[in-house]
């Protein structure tokens, strides 16, 4: 396509020596090898921002873009400095990498084999010290942990929960009534998000919310709203996914969104009844 283009354009019409370089095989050749260098670091990043990701994945893909960084070394000599020992690279995976990451990694069923270097061995046991209320508690979580690591009871290579390995959370859930401590920690460890994504979802729906037109609204209100908002739609997708017979979820209308905020000024006894539809008529609502 870009090549197409300079056969449309005139040379002085383009960027200075645009046509060469868009007509030069040597260009398209490094161009290709700069794709191959960065494509696997682009998908590694959209990995992240997935909503299917958990707290599992990211030492994984850490690693995976290491290595790759260190297969392209061969075409790209300048990393040789950039994946070296102190270096950006591990400058960057020591803030990235942090010990509830490594713990995740070793409580993802797929990966109870793996043998564990001695520095994240200390970081798990002392994650698991750190999130037990005693010496006692902690030692007790990592015998499962243990037990967990060899199959050993409750973790027997029979038990239904290694049907559930592909999905961590499941695993654990099914496990979490055979251990005392173990199970509990790691639902709220594959429980909670991996990125960002839900919180920047939530300052999207603010700005929807709060507009210049309606910039009147308080910020409990306008918590309120966007927690309504929220839940709508996940009740929408329980809906679409589970029985949308049983769960039938009504999206509000603007006039709707209208009412729900009268409702709340008057529960919260802010104005009353004839002063909101006053306000209504004039073309909003005063906080």
């Amino acid at each position: 396509m870009l090549r197409h283009y300079t056969h449309e354009h005139q040379e002085n019409d383009l960027a200075f020596n645009a046509i060469e370089y868009l007509g030069s095989p040597h260009f398209w050749a490094e161009l290709e090898q700069l794709r191959e260098l960065l494509q696997p670091l682009h998908e590694a990043l959209k990995m992240s921002e997935s909503n299917k990701t958990h707290l599992g994945t990211v030492v994984e893909r850490w690693k995976g873009m290491y290595a790759h960084l260190m297969r392209m070394q061969r075409d790209f000599p300048v990393l040789s400095d950039f994946v070296q020992q102190d270096g950006i690279f591990s400058s960057r995976y020591q803030r990235q990498i942090i010990p509830i990451h490594i713990v995740a990694y070793y409580l993802t069923p797929t990966n109870y084999s793996l043998p564990i270097p001695l520095e994240f061995e200390s970081k798990i046991f002392d994650f698991f010290v750190r999130y037990t209320d005693s010496a006692d508690q902690a030692a007790l979580i990592h015998s499962e942990f243990i037990q967990y690591r060899n199959q050993l009871s409750p973790f027997e290579p029979p038990r239904v929960c290694w049907k559930h390995a592909s999905n961590p959370r499941v695993f654990w859930l099914t496990q979490m009534s055979y251990t005392t401590l173990l199970g509990k920690l790691a639902v709220r460890v594959f429980s909670t998000p991996a990125n960002s994504v839900s919180s920047e979802r939530s300052f999207s729906t603010q700005n929807y919310i709060h507009t210049n037109t309606r910039n009147a609204l308080q910020s409990d209100k306008v918590d309120k709203l966007i927690y309504m908002y929220m839940n709508e739609r996940t009740l929408r997708s329980a809906a679409s996914a589970n029985n949308p017979i049983e769960y039938v979820v009504h999206g509000l209308s603007p006039e709707e969104e209208l009412e729900i905020e009268k409702k709340v000024l008057l529960v919260e006894g802010l104005y009353d009844a004839d002063a909101i539809d006053d306000d209504a008529e004039d073309g909003g609502v005063e906080n």
